[in-house]
């Protein structure tokens, strides 16, 4: 909010981060709407975080599930260079 109405208070109000600027006078039922309208936002952007964190997780566990998929592999591999197989000579 503030108390003067002119359009460089409400562009700095912006470019500092303020999401809605009300110019004095205003009516409760403007304020109780963009206040309103505020809260939607903020609970529309607390959604897209934990979907965004969600699907971080998501693909953290599955890189660290191919990791120990491919651990195993080389692991097998490894064991059954050390059991004798013959190795190749060019």
């Amino acid at each position: 909010m503030s108390g003067h109405d002119n359009e460089f208070s409400s562009v700095k109000a912006i470019a500092a981060g303020a999401r809605e600027f009300i110019k004095k006078p205003f009516s409760p039922t403007e304020f109780g709407t963009r206040f309103e309208k505020m809260m939607g936002d903020y609970e529309i952007s607390l959604e897209v975080e934990a979907k965004q964190n969600e699907r971080l997780f998501n693909v953290q566990r599955k890189s660290l599930e191919e990791v120990n998929e491919l651990k195993k592999e080389v692991e097998n591999l490894s064991g059954r260079l050390g059991s004798g197989y013959p190795r190749f000579r060019p």
